[in-house]
């Protein structure tokens, strides 16, 4: 029973892949991956829908964990491929912020360029289709409205310039459902038995034989084995194992239960460097958990015992979160918290050097003004020349906010 619902899973991933519920396809990928690493096929489909959504970092780790585990040579042409997709998440930021300088046309130009693969196609498309409703071009507009909404029909953004199109010109846009579009497509489901285990192969064949097929309609072919799995069924290579403090199949049952804390002391007792095979695979899932919802757990738990002014505690999830977080959008938030743990620990040197890396890399952000005025303060007694320049800063660029107070006006006049 239990094999027949890992294929399920997939199968239904796939289904809501066609139906343009993206994220309820990757949910569906994720539970079929966490009952077993071998299910190449829905690592590749899980990396290719974050690679639709612009997460490069995602499907790289997907297709990473699928080359390294399951030796999948389709994923390793994934990765090979993605090499020059940093350079359109670039130009995707560039055309971005060209839009919101309304400089349309050369946004359109930066934008056009990202459409040489189908990295970022969500958010490449609505910025196009962005660009052409503030020309007025709302039949081009629509067009690229109509992409969004056929990966992801949920899209809010698209949902709401569908609705503003509708309105302004009467058009009426309609999501088509992908196996719809892939009417031409054979699915061939092959049953063949291999010693004793059942190797169930989906295949889907794609008929048009003249045009190159993209990585978006490449996802057709990730269909392709969902094999169950003998678990006691190990072969031998004859490689030497290094040992390892770390019980993986701990490590993945903690994976699955999403138990952070856990998973985050787990991965300390590792040395990536002396693992392979299915070991790096669950590490390499373990990380990307951590880096994602483990970092927002972290910071939400850390912010709790903040509030209730358990400061030690809280100074612990702190460093969890910050550890993992380098690419998270809450990082900034970790880093300052982080430092003001530390300032109410007493540990002085440690915020002065946490602020001060929230005061060289976040020169806008949200705590910008506390982080100088703390500098300001916290400086008094280590190094009175800098506590005087962030107070001079605090009264030139931040005049208005409530620390440009009687504390700065007071070292200021007596320095």
């Amino acid at each position: 029973m239990e094999k027949i619902k890992k294929d399920k899973a997939y199968i239904k991933a796939v289904r809501y892949y066609e139906e343009c519920e993206i994220e309820k396809s990757i949910k569906k990928c994720e539970e079929s991956i966490s009952n077993s690493l071998k299910n190449s096929s829905a690592l590749n489909l899980k990396g290719l829908l974050l690679y639709l959504k612009g997460d490069l970092d995602g499907a790289i780790t997907q297709w990473k964990i699928n080359s390294d585990f399951n030796d999948d040579s389709m994923a390793k042409n994934y990765i090979y491929d993605s090499k020059s997709d940093m350079e359109r998440l670039a130009l995707y930021r560039n055309g971005e912020m060209l839009l919101k300088s309304l400089a349309i046309d050369e946004a359109i130009d930066s934008l056009n360029k990202c459409k040489e693969s189908d990295f970022n196609a969500i958010r490449v498309n609505l910025a196009l289709a962005i660009c052409f409703g503030k020309k007025g071009d709302y039949s081009t507009s629509s067009v690229y409205v109509s992409k969004v909404l056929n990966i992801d029909k949920n899209n809010s953004g698209a949902k709401a310039l569908a609705k503003e199109i509708e309105e302004v010109q009467g058009i009426k846009l309609e999501v088509t459902k992908k196996n719809n579009m892939l009417k031409h497509t054979i699915v061939i489901i092959v049953l063949c038995l291999i010693f004793t285990g059942v190797v169930i192969t989906y295949r889907l064949i794609e008929i048009n034989k003249d045009k190159e097929i993209s990585k978006s309609e490449s996802i057709t072919e990730v269909i392709e084995e969902v094999s169950p799995i003998n678990e006691d069924e190990k072969e031998e290579t004859g490689e030497t194992k290094t040992e390892n403090l770390v019980n993986y199949d701990e490590l993945q049952e903690r994976i699955n239960n999403k138990d952070f804390d856990s998973i985050y002391n787990s991965m300390k007792d590792i040395s990536v460097e002396n693992i392979q095979g299915e070991e790096k695979a669950i590490y390499l899932k373990g990380k990307e958990i951590l880096e994602t919802e483990g970092v927002s757990f972290f910071y939400k738990k850390g912010s709790e015992l903040y509030s209730e002014k358990n400061f030690n505690e809280a100074k612990i999830q702190f460093v969890k979160g910050y550890e993992y977080g380098a690419k998270n959008y809450l990082y900034p938030h970790i880093i300052f918290f982080n430092a003001a743990s530390d300032e109410q620990l007493g540990n002085v040197d440690n915020a002065i050097k946490e602020y001060g890396e929230y005061y060289n890399t976040y020169k806008e952000d949200t705590y910008i003004s506390e982080t100088i005025y703390k500098l300001a303060i916290l400086n008094m007694d280590k190094d009175r020349d800098k506590s005087i320049l962030y107070a001079k800063e605090i009264r030139q660029d931040h005049a208005d906010s409530i620390y440009n107070n009687q504390v700065i006006s007071n070292l200021l006049d007596n320095k």
